[in-house]
C-alpha cells in the first residue's frame, strides 16, 4: 500500500515537473539551438544543441563550429526572447557550453534579461571582447576559458564567479569590474607603480567599437645613450588602455611599442600607411608618442628612438617626415599626441644635451587631415607629474577622456588640456608649460568640432 502511494506521488511530481520545464529549439545566426523552457516563469535557457557534455570528458573534442553571420563584425546578438507554440519566453540564461568552440564569434551582445551564464558557455570560442551585463548574477566555471583571442572582458562588480572563468586566455587580457565606472585589474605584469593615480583607476568601459580607428603608441623611457624619460612607459600603457576601453578601438587595431628603436618606429608607420591604403579613406589614425624630442642648431626636430642619441639628429625620426607621411594618407583624419618637448630639456628640467642651452625649435606644419596636440611650446619643457606618476600632458589628456567617457570633441579636449596643464605647471612647478594644438589648412575651420571617437 505504502509503495503504491509512493509511486503515485512520484508520478504526480514528475508530471508536474514535466509541465514546468520542457524543451524546444530556436535558430540564432543561422544555427539551431536547444532551449529549456520554464512554463511557470515563462523564461528560457539556451543550451548546447549537439552535445551532451560530461565533466570527465570535457573539453570538447569536436571540430570547430561556426555561425552563419550576416554582419561583417561577427557579433553574436543573443535575443531577449524566443517564441514557442505562439508563446513568448524571456531568455534568462546561457546554459552549459551553449556557444563553446564557435570559432567565428568576434563579439557578443548579451541582453539584460540574462542573469546566469553557465559552465563552459563560451569555452574555446574566438571572442575578442566581452561585456557581461549588470543583470548577470553568476558566471560558471571556464565560461570564457581558453578563448585565445580574448583581449578584454568586463564583469559586474558583485557577480558570483566560478573557477577559471578566463583560464587559458592571453597573458595580457584586461579584466574589468564595473559599477558606475570600470575598475581595472590586469593579468599582465604592470610597470612599477610609484604612486597611485586616479586616471589608472575607474577607467570607463565604452560599448562603442571604433572598427575603423587605428592607433600607434610609442613609449620611449629607457634610452641607450641618453637619460631616461620619467614615466614614459606608464604613460603609453595607460593611453593604450584608454584606446581599448574608452575609445573602443579593437586590440588588433593598436600597435604599442615600449622603448622603440628607429626601425620599430618606421615599421609602425609603414603598417598604418598600408592600413590607410586598404581602407580607402575610411580609416581614422591616432599617433601617440611619449619620450625625448630633439632639435638641432637650426631648429629641425626629431622624435628620439631609444637607440639614437641627442648628439646626432640623423639618429632620430624626423618630425617633418612623420607629418608628411601621415598627412599624405587618405584618411578621415589623423590625430597626433606628442608628450615630448623640443627645447633640449628633459622632463625633470635638466638639459638633454649638456652645454648647448635651450633651443628654439621650428614648429612643423600639420598636413592633410591632421591635428597635432603638443605637450608644450617650442621653447618650453614637457614636465612630468610625479604625484600622479605620469607626464603632465598625458595625465590631463587621459583625465578628460575619463571624465567624458571619450565623448569629446577635439576642441573641448584641446581647451581642457591646455588650461589644466598651464595652471598646474605654474602653481606646482613654478614654470610655464603651455600645450598647443595645430591643424592643417584643410581642417583649419572644422577641427574643433571633430569627435575623437
Amino acid at each position: 500500500m505504502k509503495n503504491s502511494i509512493l509511486i503515485l506521488l512520484l508520478g504526480i511530481v514528475c508530471s508536474a515537473a514535466a509541465q514546468v520545464q520542457s524543451q524546444a529549439f530556436t535558430t540564432i545566426e543561422g544555427r539551431r539551438f536547444r532551449v529549456v523552457l520554464d512554463e511557470q516563469t515563462r523564461t528560457a535557457a539556451i543550451v548546447d544543441f549537439e552535445h551532451e557534455i560530461d565533466d570527465s570528458e570535457f573539453p570538447l573534442t569536436i571540430d570547430s563550429r561556426k555561425l552563419k553571420f550576416r554582419s561583417k563584425d561577427h557579433t553574436l546578438k543573443i535575443p531577449e526572447t524566443v517564441m514557442v507554440d505562439g508563446l513568448t519566453y524571456t531568455i534568462n540564461a546561457i546554459g552549459r557550453a551553449a556557444f563553446a568552440d564557435y570559432r567565428n564569434i568576434d563579439y557578443v551582445e548579451i541582453p539584460e534579461t540574462v542573469n546566469m551564464i553557465g559552465d563552459y558557455a563560451f569555452f574555446r570560442s574566438s571572442l575578442r571582447e566581452v561585456t557581461v551585463p549588470g543583470s548577470v548574477m553568476s558566471v560558471g566555471k571556464k565560461a570564457f576559458g581558453n578563448c585565445d583571442k580574448l583581449i578584454r572582458i568586463a564583469f559586474p562588480r558583485n557577480v558570483a564567479m566560478g573557477d577559471n572563468i578566463y583560464g587559458g586566455c592571453r597573458d595580457d587580457i584586461i579584466i574589468n569590474s564595473y559599477g558606475n565606472y570600470a575598475q581595472t585589474e590586469t593579468k599582465k605584469v604592470e610597470l612599477p607603480v610609484v604612486v597611485s593615480s586616479d586616471i589608472d583607476e575607474n577607467i570607463p568601459v565604452s560599448q562603442h567599437r571604433a572598427e575603423n580607428t587605428f592607433a600607434i603608441i610609442i613609449a620611449n623611457e629607457e634610452y641607450q645613450n641618453d637619460p631616461d624619460v620619467d614615466y614614459a612607459m606608464r604613460d603609453g600603457e595607460t593611453f593604450r588602455k584608454y584606446c581599448l576601453q574608452v575609445l573602443g578601438i579593437p586590440s588588433d587595431n593598436i600597435r604599442f611599442q615600449e622603448n622603440a628603436t628607429l626601425n620599430n618606429m618606421r615599421t609602425m608607420v609603414n603598417w598604418v600607411s598600408n592600413v590607410a591604403q586598404v581602407y580607402g579613406g575610411e580609416a581614422k589614425i591616432l599617433f601617440y608618442y611619449a619620450g625625448h624630442g630633439i632639435p638641432d642648431a637650426d631648429g629641425n626636430t626629431c622624435l628620439l628612438p631609444v637607440d639614437g642619441t641627442a648628439k646626432d639628429l640623423t639618429t632620430g625620426y624626423s618630425l617633418r617626415n612623420l607629418y608628411s607621411t601621415l598627412g599624405g594618407l587618405d584618411t578621415r583624419n589623423v590625430c597626433v599626441f606628442l608628450d615630448a618637448c623640443f627645447s633640449g630639456k628633459q622632463r625633470n628640467n635638466d638639459m638633454l644635451v649638456a652645454a648647448r642651452g635651450v633651443r628654439r625649435a621650428k614648429e612643423e606644419t600639420p598636413q592633410g587631415n591632421m591635428v597635432v596636440f603638443s605637450a608644450s611650446k617650442e621653447d618650453e619643457t614637457a614636465h612630468s607629474y610625479p604625484e600622479k606618476g605620469h607626464g603632465l600632458f598625458t595625465y590631463f589628456l587621459c583625465k578628460k577622456l575619463q571624465e567624458t567617457e571619450g565623448n569629446v570633441t577635439l576642441g573641448e579636449l584641446a581647451d581642457y588640456v591646455s588650461s589644466n596643464v598651464a595652471k598646474r605647471s605654474v602653481v606646482v612647478l613654478n614654470t610655464m608649460q603651455t600645450p598647443t594644438t595645430s591643424a592643417s589648412s584643410v581642417l583649419e575651420n572644422s577641427w574643433r568640432d571633430i569627435k575623437l571617437r
